[in-house]
């Protein structure tokens, strides 16, 4: 192997590798979902609630992102997920509490701080602008944070279920990133056997030099 080009190969492997590991990233959200919320209009708002567990919240804060959408079908909500990437990749969500209202927006998030001397947190989503969905980004899965009421319900308490979900549902079998586990070990164990060449191409290049040569000679 040439000893230049094993070097630029070995860092072709490891800028790829570096993507590969941001690509398998999640962004800033672990689960999404897409509501049809056109019949509470009426309502004005909904409501997103948030409640202990053994007696904590799973965890004290949780930012959240939740944009007007066209519809309630799969590709609404992986086009809003395009601004949520950017959106909450960003961490600078605006930080809220009980009884505040979420305006739905493209552009910014909220940090939901949860009411730690309370069982529950509500938090009002305005809908007065009538849209035909709402697709919801969030840090954490929403049924952690779930004992005896669901995450969103109507003003008038009926449980609102999302249409699609991220990451997708796969009947009750857990989710496993197969993929992107094999992909890396396949990159770990390519960029150690092209290091492994380039110290055997140096050996070889020592080895044909002179002073190697001589000190062979020497022992002879």
């Amino acid at each position: 192997m040439n000893y230049s080009m094993g070097k630029y190969a070995l860092a072709l492997l490891l800028a790829f590798a570096s993507t590969a590991a941001v690509a398998s990233g999640d962004g800033g959200y672990e689960w999404a979902g897409i509501f049809d919320v056109s019949e509470y209009k009426e309502d004005a708002s909904v409501l997103w609630l948030a409640q202990k567990v053994d007696g904590e919240y799973a965890d004290a804060t949780m930012n959240i992102m939740v944009m007007n959408v066209a519809s309630d079908e799969e590709e609404a909500l992986e086009d809003a997920e395009k601004l949520a990437d950017v959106v909450l990749d960003a961490d600078s969500c605006v930080s809220i509490t009980h009884a505040s209202k979420i305006i739905p927006s493209s552009t910014m998030c909220y940090k939901l701080v949860f009411d730690d001397l309370d069982f529950q947190t509500t938090f009002d989503i305005d809908i007065t602008s009538d849209p035909a969905a709402l697709a919801i980004f969030a840090e954490h899965m929403p049924t952690e944070f779930e004992l005896t009421t669901h995450y969103l319900m109507s003003v008038g308490g009926e449980e609102i279920e999302p249409h699609h979900e991220l990451p997708e549902e796969h009947g009750d079998e857990e989710e496993k990133p197969w993929g992107a586990t094999l992909c890396a070990c396949f990159i770990v164990n390519i960029v150690t056997l092209v290091g492994v060449g380039l110290v055997g191409a140096g050996l070889l290049v020592q080895a044909s030099g002179p002073f190697f040569q001589g000190a062979v000679q020497g022992f002879a």
